[in-house]
């Protein structure tokens, strides 16, 4: 199939001494999908610029912003700190800002996600990582404007307080309320989806664990009637879960995918509901 329309790719580049962000914005990109790989053919290209330092800098997620701007973000280790990177460009590429979010002598912080918020500023989801007393991981929630000063941060851990809750997607919601999916590890082999409701101003207002064995919640979305839905991975049988909630975090319906024999689902990368009701 054959498709045209503006791109944008981010990626790394590697040399033999550092691996620094790329961004390339194309003006028409066509692709085919053959044997389950994507071939790439990039035509116009409108710029692609090289951003980074001498160290090893792996991309995670790029936001276009409503005025055409690019959020790049992005992680690198220091020693063995995780390190994030956030910066903006303009439609030529140009770096209007950038921000490290830098470790300290315990642990450090990634992040894989970021949405333009309602208010004109930016989030973003990841984790932080402590080394120091105990090992622990839990979500990172931060809020900036859209300079990239940072108006709050916030760290969440399960119903269970365990330290290790893992984020895998979320959204902002129209009532300016972020709506978080993931896992919290019960144990060494188990885990079970985790959903969480944050309010405007960072404090959490619920979370949610959902019963249904050893499981992941891997994306979420807004559904009709102020619901949210999210899609679990039971990676042990290969299916997939949709589960709906209420905006209040009440479980209203669930169903089961079952994957034909012989073809396990293994990942889920993105998800839209539309009237859905279970």
């Amino acid at each position: 199939c054959n498709r045209v329309s503006k791109h944008l790719v981010l990626f790394n580049t590697m040399n033999t001494t550092s691996r620094p962000l790329k961004i390339i914005q194309t003006a028409i990109l066509i692709y085919a999908i053959v044997s389950s790989d994507f071939l790439l053919k990039a035509q116009n290209v409108s710029f692609q610029n090289v951003y980074g330092s001498t160290a090893q800098e792996d991309p995670t997620d790029l936001i276009q912003c409503s005025n055409g701007e690019l959020v790049a973000t992005g992680n690198t280790t220091i020693g063995q700190w995780p390190n994030a990177i956030i910066f903006r460009v303009n439609d030529l590429g140009t770096i209007l800002w950038s921000k490290a979010m830098t470790s300290n002598s315990t642990g450090g912080i990634s992040i894989e996600k970021g949405v333009e918020t309602l208010d004109g500023g930016l989030c973003f989801l990841g984790s932080f990582i402590d080394y120091a007393p105990h090992d622990s991981n839990k979500i990172a929630l931060v809020k900036t404007d859209g300079a990239g000063q940072i108006q709050w941060t916030q760290s969440i851990d399960g119903p269970s307080s365990l330290g290790f809750s893992f984020a895998s997607d979320f959204f902002q919601g129209g009532d300016s309320c972020y709506y978080i999916c993931g896992h919290e590890k019960i144990s060494s082999s188990v885990s079970i989806p985790l959903v969480l409701k944050i309010n405007p101003n960072g404090q959490l207002a619920w979370s949610k664990t959902i019963n249904c064995g050893n499981t992941k919640a891997l994306v979420l979305a807004p559904n009709n009637n102020d619901r949210i839905a999210t899609a679990i991975l039971d990676s042990v049988n290969g299916n997939l879960i949709i589960v709906e909630l209420d905006s209040t975090g009440t479980f209203v319906g669930s169903v089961d995918l079952i994957a034909p024999s012989g073809y396990p689902i293994t990942s889920v990368s993105a998800a839209k509901f539309d009237t859905l009701n279970l």
